[in-house]
């Protein structure tokens, strides 16, 4: 049983082998039928300058068989191309909603338009015998990949990238289906304390590099959640409050004060002389260590935009 979605569009060959059109209408559709499609020697009709891998713009929805599962698409305003939806849950969780949902906005005509003009979704050929066939996550995972390799060039976009595992030079991450390389060393503006922690977190990363694999071609994504926080430390730094107390996680001691981050982002130094006393008695024991807790005002902001310390209340001095 099918869903007509727009009854103004049937299928382009369904249209030229339509006998109530008027014949002037018919011929001009196989003409441009013909310049499309290709009629193979084994009776296959396969689409002119569409090939298996191709990307092609979504620019309407035409129809849905409940029967069969098949989505009628139309891209690049003229090529049709099939989905089957049964196979696409990976794209309707990074769209987040549900085949049903999906499917309830595409037979509805209001909400099919208001989807389609507020997401551009793309098509991944997969194959163009008999009829063409397409995947919505393959599409999504492509754009986004080229969209990457754009980054590269104009770094300018953040992603949220889910930490699903680690190795020993960094953790593995997922933004939206696509796998990439997160190095330890661009996980966190500061020391990270613990590795084992961030795993199942999310991080906000850019793009950082993409590193290819001369043996066999293939490439992963490099992405730096330090990176990102460089990016956004300038608007970051505006909104700091000097007067406010601060609780910032200990990060690090040497000998002349203390390393501690604030807010996932900043890293604040707090020299021996702008501790309190108390701290002061513990610094001089030893007992200060890396991930307590610690507390503490903004003295001032450097030109690189790490944080200088203090305990003192000006009011004491």
């Amino acid at each position: 049983m099918g869903v007509k979605i727009n009854n103004s569009k049937q299928s382009r060959r369904d249209k030229i082998i339509t006998k109530d059109y008027p014949i002037e209408y018919i011929e001009e559709m196989k003409a441009l039928y013909e310049k499309t499609f290709v009629l193979n020697a084994d009776g296959k009709v396969t689409p002119k300058d569409v090939n298996v891998g191709d990307l092609l713009l979504l620019t309407d929805i035409e129809s849905y068989n409940k029967d069969t599962d098949d989505l009628l698409v139309l891209c690049n305003n003229f090529i049709d191309v099939y989905i089957k939806l049964s196979k696409e849950n990976a794209f309707f969780n990074v769209v987040g909603i549900t085949k049903e949902d999906f499917i309830n906005i595409i037979t509805n005509d209001e909400s099919r338009k208001y989807f389609l003009s507020n997401n551009k979704i793309y098509v991944y050929i997969e194959s163009n015998k008999y009829d063409v066939r397409g995947s919505l996550t393959k599409g999504f995972q492509n754009a986004l990949i080229k969209e990457f390799f754009n980054q590269l060039k104009n770094p300018s976009v953040a992603y949220t990238a889910k930490i699903v595992g680690k190795n020993k030079g960094g953790y593995i991450v997922d933004i939206m289906g696509v796998n990439a390389f997160m190095p330890g060393g661009l996980a966190s503006a500061n020391k990270i304390l613990d590795f084992d922690s961030l795993v199942g977190t999310e991080k906000n990363v850019m793009i950082e590099n993409y590193v290819r694999n001369d043996d066999d071609g293939s490439g992963i994504f490099v992405v730096s959640n330090k990176k990102y926080i460089q990016h956004i430390l300038p608007d970051e730094v505006k909104k700091l409050d000097l007067t406010k107390e601060y609780v910032g996680i200990v990060t690090g001691v040497n000998d002349n004060g203390i390393f501690v981050e604030i807010d996932d982002i900043f890293t604040g130094y707090l020299y021996y002389a702008n501790m309190s006393n108390d701290t002061k008695i513990d610094f001089n024991k030893k007992n200060i260590k890396s991930g307590d807790t610690i507390i503490v005002n903004i003295q001032c902001v450097n030109k690189n935009y790490n944080l200088v310390l203090t305990q003192i209340n000006k009011n004491d001095i």
